[in-house]
């Protein structure tokens, strides 16, 4: 995340640390045993090479010192009409081994976070969550930071990424100038209040645009139903 602000520690239960040992993503535990996360972020789909942790926050400290839980992938699901190109339909989701509620302290998932249906509203406020870069070409973040966006209209979407299409993908722009998603922050939530709306995609190379575009969840709803 570029600007922006630390999360509080664990404020956040469903937000989960995804590694193939190639590249760093986010994703977001919506069920006991499944996480959403970003097709971009899926190298192999061999599930032994994934490695997704919950009940992180500063990934310098011990994982034993956090509480952390690390989860085996049982299956890789990358949406089957994921395009490479313009990355519509970037959403996948990592069935997992362990159906280990522990992670999550035992929360109650439904009340922990809920899949979007409807699409969230044009103006609306929405927050970014992620480990990714801090500033175009830098460094990732040891700690969880977060930054609040505001919901843009298909139209300004268009204009700024040329083939936009608002039935797969949500823009979202800074509220506070300057802050983006950046490269690390891919596959993680885009949240309004307890419900996920969108999942890191794609912006700027730089991560210095005026937003950047997330996979609409409300398109995929049943699609995730369907593994949990």
């Amino acid at each position: 995340i570029v600007g922006g602000q630390q999360s509080q520690a664990f404020a956040y239960p469903f937000m989960v640390f995804v590694t193939d040992q190639r590249q760093q993503c986010g994703g977001t535990i919506v069920g006991r045993n499944l996480v959403v996360t970003a097709a971009h972020c899926i190298g192999s789909r061999n599930p032994s090479e994934y490695r997704v942790v919950g009940h992180r926050h500063n990934l310098q400290t011990d994982a034993g010192s956090e509480r952390a839980v690390t989860f085996q992938v049982k299956q890789v699901v990358v949406h089957p009409s994921y395009n490479t190109q313009n990355f519509d339909n970037d959403i996948a989701l990592l069935v997992l081994n362990n159906d280990n509620p522990s992670a999550i302290q035992g929360a109650d998932m439904d009340r922990m976070i809920q899949i979007d249906t409807q699409g969230p509203k044009e103006g609306g406020t929405t927050k970014v969550i992620g480990w990714g870069r801090t500033q175009g070409g830098g460094q990732t973040s040891p700690v969880l930071k977060e930054t609040e966006l505001r919901v843009l209209s298909g139209d300004q979407c268009s204009r700024m990424f040329g083939a936009f299409n608002p039935s797969y993908k949500i823009c979202a722009g800074a509220i506070r100038q300057g802050d983006s998603a950046c490269q690390g922050d891919s596959g993680g939530p885009l949240v309004s209040g307890n419900t996920l709306v969108g999942v890191v995609s794609h912006g700027a190379p730089n991560c210095n645009g005026p937003a950047s575009v997330y996979t609409r969840v409300a398109n995929y709803a049943n699609w995730i139903n369907q593994y949990r």
